[in-house]
């Protein structure tokens, strides 16, 4: 059983709209932020899905938010209680167990504490945000230097919002890099293996960015990425961005010659050498 079919069987429909909002299924998850009373995140996702006349219709609903109310942990025959499940008023979150497990006919579902973490600290970024300290710093990037005003909000406005603790690994050696990484705040170690050592070969801080050839490609990263303090990103994952150069020629014009220009720079750098 999926996970989002999970929080659907115990009608916890906006922890099934996160999950498949997180899996690129917009459709669905703008269905379950619908049913579970979040116009907003329903509007955002039908706009995701292509079906703008039912995104519409979500926004011009004002009303308060319907939230599920609070359900006892269901128990089955023997007496054993299979999940645990909260909704914290504000955004549903995994329980705080180190492993949750759902146990039924059809399948075993496991929940990491690894895994609740990162659905509880990534957030969608929010529709108006050019007023916020994080937008001072990311439109300060040199990637977004050359984009307008507009074309830097719809830029971020495909990413997510994503916190790291001191010390967490934010991209592993040979991890499947999957988009580039904003710095919005904090200090972020670049190590790399040499010798069989991991040392650190650069510190970087707002508004650097890293992987921007990662919205590209698909490669392993040669480099560890760790948090030296707290650290904020804001992530942009390679198939929201080549759904946005589909959709905008002239973002994807201003953003090709830039990879364009950084490529013949390497070229160069390297024929010197």
């Amino acid at each position: 059983m999926r996970l989002s079919e999970l929080f659907q069987k115990v009608a916890n429909n906006e922890g099934a709209g996160i999950v498949l909002q997180r899996i690129g299924k917009f459709r669905e998850s703008a269905e379950a932020f619908e049913n579970a009373g979040l116009w907003q995140r329903a509007a955002y996702c039908y706009e995701r899905a292509g079906d703008n006349a039912r995104a519409v219709e979500m926004r011009c609903r004002t009303e308060e938010p319907i939230r599920p109310q609070k359900q006892a942990a269901s128990t089955i025959a023997d007496g054993r209680n299979p999940f645990v499940l909260e909704d914290t008023g504000t955004q549903s979150q995994l329980g705080e167990q180190q492993n949750i497990q759902f146990d039924s006919d059809e399948a075993t579902v496991a929940i990491t504490d690894q895994a609740a973490q990162k659905i509880a600290i990534a957030e969608k970024v929010k529709e108006d945000p050019t007023t916020s300290r994080h937008w001072q710093v990311y439109a300060k990037s040199r990637f977004v230097e050359e984009l307008s005003k507009a074309q830097k909000k719809a830029f971020w406005d495909i990413g997510s919002i994503v916190s790291y603790q001191k010390a967490d690994t934010i991209l592993a050696i040979n991890s499947e890099a999957s988009g580039m990484y904003f710095i919005l705040e904090g200090e972020v170690s670049c190590q790399r293996k040499k010798a069989g050592n991991i040392i650190e070969v650069d510190t970087m801080t707002s508004p650097s960015t890293f992987g921007e050839f990662w919205l590209l490609i698909e490669a392993p990263s040669e480099v560890r990425f760790v948090a030296k303090s707290p650290v904020t990103v804001l992530q942009v994952a390679r198939g929201d961005f080549n759904e946005l150069l589909d959709k905008n020629g002239a973002i994807a014009r201003i953003l090709y010659k830039r990879f364009s220009r950084h490529l013949v720079a390497k070229l160069i750098n390297s024929s010197k050498k």
